[in-house]
């Protein structure tokens, strides 16, 4: 059990959750959020070694301590241990009830800690513009207001917490006044050893407080299960069709020519708009084209499927060579440094 745990904490404390991150396609990215993957990366993981480090060997124990005095307690006086358990099914049923609870604001408090992530990640990615428009306060307000929602989750849950420990002890007490009267009825009526009754009480007490001291271990494993979800739905995702660590072949001379023919393309975050409908287009080797249209006519788009960043929905983008994504460099918009323009070139 302890190697195995140790595997899983460096296997996600690895660069596997990154690895598989930067395999994916760049239609996955665009219905991710930058916000949302740092978070998965950061405090997702910190909730899954919760889950599986110490926490699970305390589990463990307390729970074994509590099977054990039910065991004891059935060989001391098992017509005592029997009324003692007829309260199990109770306390049984709290730990089920808040157990689902947790589980349900664990993956509420976990969706406001990403939109508070995505919140900042938008912040200081433009935090230029945010200073240009002297918005501080505003972006301020409405990241708290973010972290507020969160809060308030955290707030229930701790209070349901309460609630679910109060039921626990309430239980535990009743099924010892419980024993007690019992107890008492045996000694007087079947001449019942006043020890057993006593041992009975306490191993009922000591197993069921075990039962109590593991309840805020159930929170841990709710948080652990629910984050371990999202980091390995990531781990375990199917590779790609455009699989950007593939063995693919490397041409050391690129001169073929670059064909469009009848494509049709939408992005996957907005399937309902059409960008390219039965587009075509041939460029010869040596030629100079310049693509030229409004916002939104997909200019961009044909560079991006050049680039094979998507796949086309229909018709065919190729070349004479079976590789080219290796063969150019796109110099984007916004350069990528600000020294020189020869040098956004070199970097393609």
């Amino acid at each position: 059990l302890f190697l195995n745990k140790t595997s899983i904490i460096l296997r996600i404390h690895s660069h596997v959750p990154l690895q598989s991150i930067v395999r994916q396609d760049v239609a996955w990215f665009d219905t991710q959020s930058s916000g949302k993957l740092i978070t998965k990366l950061t405090y997702s993981v910190d909730q899954i070694e919760g889950g599986i480090g110490d926490r699970l060997g305390t589990f463990i124990q307390s729970v074994t301590t509590s099977i054990a005095t039910a065991v004891v307690s059935l060989i001391v006086g098992w017509k005592l241990a029997l009324v003692s358990f007829t309260l199990s099914p109770v306390i049984l049923g709290a730990f089920v009830t808040l157990g689902f609870a947790l589980r349900k604001f664990s993956a509420k408090e976990i969706a406001a800690y990403e939109k508070a992530g995505l919140i900042a990640a938008e912040i200081l990615a433009a935090v230029r513009t945010v200073f240009a428009f002297g918005c501080q306060e505003k972006e301020s307000l409405r990241y708290e207001n973010e972290l507020g929602a969160s809060a308030r989750v955290f707030m229930l849950k701790s209070l349901l917490m309460g609630i679910g420990m109060g039921m626990v002890g309430c239980t535990i007490y009743c099924a010892a006044a419980l024993i007690l009267w019992y107890g008492v009825e045996l000694i007087i009526t079947e001449n019942y050893d006043n020890g057993n009754v006593v041992s009975v009480m306490i191993s009922f007490i000591v197993g069921n407080t075990s039962l109590g001291r593991s309840l805020p271990e159930v929170e841990f494993f709710a948080n652990s299960k629910r984050a371990a979800a999202s980091i390995f739905q990531i781990i375990d995702r199917q590779i790609p069709s455009i699989d950007v660590m593939g063995q693919g072949e490397t041409l050391k001379e690129f001169s073929g020519k670059i064909e469009f023919r009848n494509v049709t393309f939408n992005y996957p975050t907005r399937p309902d708009v059409q960008v390219l409908r039965n587009f075509s287009l041939t460029i010869n080797p040596g030629e100079t084209v310049a693509i030229v249209g409004p916002s939104g006519s997909g200019k961009s788009t044909t560079v991006q499927l050049l680039q094979r960043f998507y796949d086309t929905v229909g018709g065919k983008s190729r070349t004479k060579k079976k590789s080219r994504t290796g063969s150019f460099g796109c110099p984007s918009q916004r350069p990528r440094d600000t020294s020189q323009w020869a040098v956004n070139v070199c970097l393609g």
